[in-house]
């Protein structure tokens, strides 16, 4: 996708932050033991009213499936990121 931007000279960089313990670690106000305790609870349940208002509860199983396959695949080194950048 960078090429066809017209990038010429393409660069990435994964570091030991791209691992897959540090992935949840995106909060800056405390700290998360764990990839399930990213939303507090306030959080959480607002987040699941509005998909409720929004999709039904079809919508809720739907995310509940998705956040645990999300978190099976980061735990198991399949999901992860990095730093891409491109010069013109």
């Amino acid at each position: 996708m960078l090429e066809l931007a017209g990038a010429r000279e393409l660069r990435s960089e994964l570091d030991p932050w791209s691992a897959p313990e540090n992935f949840w670690q995106l909060r800056q106000d405390r700290h998360v033991p764990g990839p399930g305790k990213v939303l507090t609870l306030p959080e959480r349940l607002r987040t699941a009213w509005r998909i409720t208002r929004r999709y039904g509860l079809r919508g809720v199983l739907t995310l509940i499936r998705n956040e645990r396959l999300f978190y099976r695949a980061v735990l198991s080194g399949k999901l992860g990121y990095g730093l891409y950048w491109g010069r013109r």
